[in-house]
């Protein structure tokens, strides 16, 4: 209701109701059955970091394998994977800080452009 009073697409609405219910009694569309699937991972994920105590570990790797058919084993090499490639990620997409003379610059030919077109 909250999602819907605010504008939100039923595209999005949809799942997110359904994540908050039975989505089995639902009869959803195959695309909001997998969004409320990664919803539910991501929810239980988000709650094993936050306290990685055995029963959030635990429904992490039930839903995996409900979901994905992925045993306890497997799900670890998947995360240890996933954590890899965001350092690959995150190691790519790093950049240094641009120095207050290279941010002058910028701003000049910005300014040039302007003169330039108008």
């Amino acid at each position: 209701a909250v999602l819907q009073s605010w504008g939100f697409p039923y595209s999005i609405v949809q799942p997110v109701y359904a994540h908050h219910r039975d989505a089995n009694d639902l009869n959803l569309p195959i695309m909001t059955q997998g969004l409320v699937r990664c919803m539910r991972v991501a929810e239980a994920f988000a709650e094993m970091c936050d306290q990685p105590v055995p029963q959030r570990i635990l429904r992490v790797n039930q839903l995996l394998a409900e979901y994905y058919q992925k045993g306890r084993m497997e799900a670890q090499d998947v995360f240890l994977t996933a954590i890899e490639k965001t350092n690959q990620m995150t190691e790519i997409l790093r950049t240094p800080p641009l120095s207050s003379d290279e941010l002058e610059a910028i701003v000049s030919q910005i300014k040039e452009g302007d003169h330039i077109h108008s």
